[in-house]
């Protein structure tokens, strides 16, 4: 009650507040003095995180690039890597072989076809299905591929994903596998680190940023 003296359960109270307010300055104070100084790294796309990661990677190219045993073994791997030789592990899809592939002529690759008849003869005439040397060139995007889910039982509709530069946020496109052509007006998923899976011919299960609250603190997408 206004001007009457406080009695002994308002004075236990007052301290107690007291206490509690105290210990969260304290609190405080202690958080202040333990925080991450490298928190920003978690910027996973911010210009300080990058440029961090591009300046740890030039001193550890240059460090390993002095040694003698750099050059030799780079080159070694780069023509392993390129050669005409390897195995070309082939996808079955609706009764062809299709495999994904790279040298010095298609860095960013090229996904191709064959028949079984002629990939068992050992020389096999494969036919290019998608370019992404070609894609990249004219949309003027550092393309990568990324693969691409099919409808079955058909397989012939499909969804490619592509990335840029080789990011984990992938665009999504419909593609028709028989006509070796993106489809207009088909799917189109913008780029997120998401991903769609398909349920029927006109249906997808899609998991992408749908905006606030969708993504999980690394970017990836949460809700479907």
């Amino acid at each position: 009650v206004p001007g009457l003296p406080a009695g002994p359960r308002t004075a236990v109270a007052q301290e107690a507040a007291a206490r509690q307010e105290a210990g969260a300055r304290q609190d405080a104070a202690a958080a202040a003095d333990t925080a991450d100084p490298y928190l920003w790294l978690e910027e996973i796309e911010g210009e300080r995180a990058l440029a961090w990661a591009d300046e740890r990677n030039a001193a550890t190219l240059a460090e390993l690039s002095a040694r003698p045993e750099f050059g030799p073994i780079r080159d070694d791997v780069l023509a392993i890597l390129e050669s005409d030789e390897r195995i070309a592990f082939p996808s079955i899809r609706a009764g062809m072989l299709y495999n994904f592939w790279q040298d010095a002529g298609h860095p960013r690759g090229i996904y191709r076809r064959t028949t079984w008849e002629d990939y068992l003869a050992g020389d096999p005439a494969w036919e290019t299905v998608l370019d992404i040397d070609a894609l990249a060139a004219a949309e003027d995007v550092p393309w990568s591929y990324g693969g691409m889910t099919c409808l079955p039982p058909e397989e012939r509709m499909c969804l490619v994903r592509l990335s840029r530069g080789g990011s984990d946020a992938v665009e999504m496109r419909e593609f028709d596998l028989e006509r070796a052509a993106f489809v207009e007006g088909g799917f189109f998923l913008p780029g997120a680190k998401g991903g769609a899976t398909w349920v029927d011919e006109n249906t997808l299960l899609v998991y992408t940023d749908f905006g606030e609250g969708s993504l999980t603190t690394s970017g990836y997408a949460r809700t479907v």
